[in-house]
């Protein structure tokens, strides 16, 4: 019995001993996976972080696009208004200059009118009514083919509907037309 008890006992604190041990791995293990947990809490929290970064970042990048086409937008209606206004200016300029022409323009002056189809007839400057202003014109063969107030001219020729020739130009088809009717 003594044996047995002993025996009993001996495995007794055999058993404790591995409870013990069993114990304490389980509190190891605990605090490896406490420790687990806070570490991996504490990664969660830095990819938290991260993507707050990130997203601020993309946020910052699309906010500064935004902008810059804004500025563009911006820039393309200023360039086009800058462009609109250099046209008028221009057109403004050239309707100046084709005004001072016509105004030069005197008795003896050749003016090609243009029709819808693109042909030209020289007309030359036969009247010039002082009162009014009117020019007639008048074809090679002296037949009134229309009558303009100054402004109309300019008008015309702005329309690329009439042409101003100038005196060697008209001397030219003069030429041209005398050597046709020669032959």
């Amino acid at each position: 019995k003594a044996k047995l008890y002993r025996e009993n006992s001996d495995l007794k604190k055999t058993i404790e001993d591995h409870l013990s041990t069993i114990e304490k791995q389980q509190r190891n293990i605990h605090k490896l996976e406490a420790s687990l947990l806070e570490e991996k809490q504490g990664k969660n929290q830095m990819e938290i972080e991260f993507l707050k970064q990130i997203d601020h970042l993309q946020r910052s990048q699309d906010d500064s696009e935004k902008r810059r086409k804004a500025e563009l937008d911006v820039l393309l209606r200023v360039k086009a208004d800058l462009a609109s206004e250099l046209e008028r200016i221009n057109t403004e300029n050239h309707r100046h200059e084709i005004n001072e022409i016509v105004k030069s323009l005197s008795i003896g002056s050749w003016i090609s009118l243009i029709d819808e189809n693109g042909v030209s007839t020289p007309c030359k400057i036969a009247i010039i009514y002082a009162s009014s202003g009117k020019h007639v014109l008048v074809d090679g063969k002296g037949i009134t083919k229309a009558e303009y107030m100054a402004e109309e001219i300019v008008e015309l020729v702005l329309s690329r509907k009439a042409e101003i020739l100038k005196q060697e130009e008209r001397f030219d088809e003069s030429m041209e037309s005398l050597i046709k009717s020669l032959k």
